[in-house]
């Protein structure tokens, strides 16, 4: 099986929480956190992340058709399902409160 990993994945930087940070196998991009759930095991999560990234990927090259609307804020990574989107409690985050998966 394999999975599409467009250039565009290494220019998306991954911000780590503040317990992550300084942790040397923490992915500083998404190319790197595919990278990071395959090397990990885990090829589901990797797809996961993989299919949300390209899917993101596609509304930015399509851009806005006047009609549509999509949510804004800062997304995530589930370490945990590999989801990749805005997170379940965005506004919250905003107040500084870690992000829930909106996947799992």
């Amino acid at each position: 099986t394999s999975i599409e990993i467009k250039r565009e994945f290494s220019t998306l930087k991954v911000v780590p929480k503040a317990d992550e940070a300084g942790d040397k196998n923490f992915p500083p991009h998404l190319h790197a956190a595919v990278e990071l759930f395959c090397f990990a095991k885990r090829p589901d999560c990797a797809r996961r992340c993989a299919e949300r990234v390209n899917a993101y990927l596609e509304i930015l090259r399509a851009g806005p058709d006047g009609k549509g609307t999509n949510g804004m804020g800062q997304a995530a990574v589930c370490w945990e399902c590999g989801h990749v989107g805005l997170p379940r409690n965005r506004e919250r985050c905003a107040e500084g409160a870690d992000a829930q998966c909106g996947g799992c």
